[in-house]
């Protein structure tokens, strides 16, 4: 179904905002508030120090994209050969064909 102005089933505000991420955050930011330090100046300080966490870091920012899997179907046309004096006709996709190419 294809859009429908004025369609009242429309998100008007967009996606929710995941609500765990920001309860996170706001607990995050608040930790950091009384240790008086700030979350991702500790997280890129203990990845400097610790190869497992910058790796992990990493991971998150930067997708994997050493493979990426399609799925679908697969539909092919297959056309017919024009044999012509015993010769199959080859024909050029970007030319035009004209009355005169089709005369025998």
């Amino acid at each position: 179904m294809g859009f429908i102005k004025g369609d009242p089933n429309i998100n008007r505000k967009g996606r929710p905002k995941n609500a765990q991420s920001e309860l996170l955050r706001e607990a995050l930011r608040k930790e950091g508030e009384r240790r008086g330090e700030n979350f991702w100046d500790r997280v890129s300080k203990t990845a400097f120090e610790d190869k497992g966490v910058m790796i992990a870091v990493l991971k998150k920012f930067i997708p994997d994209m050493s493979s990426t899997e399609h799925s679908g179907e697969l539909h092919v046309t297959e056309m017919p050969t024009v044999i012509i004096d015993g010769q199959p006709l080859e024909l050029d996709i970007g030319s035009r064909i004209t009355k005169v190419d089709l005369e025998i």
